[in-house]
């Protein structure tokens, strides 16, 4: 029974851990932008002093966004870039209240009592990044992918809560027609 109960348990803690560190994704894109004619890109320096990070998750930023980028056959250029990647991040503090109620029988039959009342408050910070696309000669943005529910404050699985976010941003880039 006890192995039952500790099967039970387990599986209860490993849905709400995953469903805590789950990564959410959304992008949006110019619709009337050719895709096709662009082949290099650089990244925006100005915007990425600007970010609030440590220099560790910035190089962590920078080297994941550039493997995404070559991947998909784009060369990376510090001049005169067809693209411009500009980086955002944010974090914002985030509240989870979990509630446990029982009921009890006591005293004597059939009378019942009320349970044991639980409240559980568990705050964190929750970051997320924004990547914007720009048409370097126009100065217009393309495309633009936000990526948000990464633990800032787990620093064992941050570095790997950082590349998932870039990876699921950019799988939408460049657009399918």
């Amino acid at each position: 029974m006890k192995r039952i109960y500790l099967l039970l348990l387990t599986g209860i803690l490993s849905f709400s851990f995953y469903s805590c560190s789950t990564i959410k994704t959304a992008y949006d894109y110019d619709r009337t932008a050719n895709f096709e004619s662009y082949k290099t890109y650089s990244i925006d320096k100005e915007a990425l002093n600007k970010l609030q990070l440590n220099d560790l998750d910035k190089n962590r930023i920078i080297s994941e966004v550039t493997t995404q980028m070559n991947a998909k056959n784009f060369q990376l250029q510090e001049k005169e870039s067809d693209l411009i990647i500009s980086i955002h991040a944010m974090s914002k503090e985030h509240t989870d209240y979990n509630q446990s109620v029982g009921v009890g029988f006591g005293g004597w039959w059939p009378w019942m009592w009320g349970g044991i009342n639980n409240t559980w408050v568990n705050q964190y910070e929750v970051g997320t990044l924004t990547f914007d696309i720009i048409d370097a000669k126009k100065n217009v943005l393309i495309w633009q992918g936000v990526s948000s529910g990464i633990m800032v404050e787990n620093l064992e699985s941050k570095a790997e809560q950082i590349q998932e976010a870039i990876q699921k941003a950019f799988e939408n880039f460049p657009p399918e027609k």
